[in-house]
């Protein structure tokens, strides 16, 4: 079984092609914090930084992390081909480390988008996530994140995603079902220029939006919303993507 690790170092030198850089992530993420003072924000699960350069791009001390090297080797380039000094900072990292590395306290926003949170392997790795993502913002702090809508996922039974394919590139994803908690990942990239196939199995912790809501909860935070995209468009049953946005208490 492929590792977390080793499944995106297999992509990362077509990751942009496969999940080209979402602008509609910007307005969203300034709904929740001021666009023109300077925030200090920490971006969990970079890949290869888009987000993070946009975002430091509009003036704002931003902090990378992914486990995955050759992703932050990608973010690096990027940085350096922009003429970059300072921010944004990118760093090997698992996420779950964030706690031992950063202050809490520290950030006025943390990000986790493109489905990062369910590669961890139980609940309580989430809860556990949770807990320290509310450690490290300030108060009234916001904590904005991304995964795929699960209940409709397994109460549905979807069996694949829809295939990204470009000129270059073709993208397939399943998901097979266990007799456990998880689903496996099932993906196989067709380079198409270079007769090249990468096939990998990932497994992931479907977690439920009932039992996320409780998590966030749990963990001090509010104004928990959940949104069926980063339009706000309201969660129905039939939604594929789940977008949260929480808030840890002011003082």
């Amino acid at each position: 079984m492929e590792n977390n690790n080793s499944f995106y170092s297999s992509i990362s030198k077509w990751y942009d092609e496969i999940f080209p850089y979402k602008p509609a992530r910007l307005p969203f993420i300034y709904d929740h914090t001021d666009r023109d003072a300077e925030q200090l924000m920490l971006d969990m699960g970079c890949a290869t930084g888009s987000l993070a350069l946009a975002l430091a791009g509009d003036g704002h001390a931003v902090y990378g992390i992914d486990d995955d090297k050759q992703m932050i080797n990608k973010a690096l380039d990027k940085k350096r081909d922009r003429g970059l000094k300072q921010y944004p900072v990118f760093y090997s990292l698992d996420m779950t480390r964030a706690g031992e590395a950063f202050k809490a306290g520290n950030f006025d926003l943390i990000t986790c988008f493109g489905n990062t949170l369910v590669h961890l392997p139980n609940k309580k790795a989430i809860e556990n996530l949770i807990r320290s993502v509310y450690r490290l913002l300030s108060a009234g702090g916001h904590f904005l994140f991304q995964i795929l809508h699960y209940d409709y996922i397994l109460d549905q039974e979807i069996q694949e995603l829809p295939m990204i394919e470009t000129e270059r590139i073709k993208f397939e994803r399943h998901y097979e079902y266990r007799q456990d908690e998880l689903l496996d990942f099932v993906t196989k990239l067709c380079v198409k220029t270079e007769g090249l196939t990468i096939d990998n199995r990932v497994p992931l912790y479907p977690i439920r939006k009932k039992s996320l809501a409780r998590l966030l909860h749990r963990a001090g935070f509010q104004d928990i919303k959940f949104y069926g995209g980063f339009h706000r468009e309201p969660l129905s049953s039939l939604s594929m993507p789940l977008v949260v946005s929480v808030r840890k208490k002011a003082d």
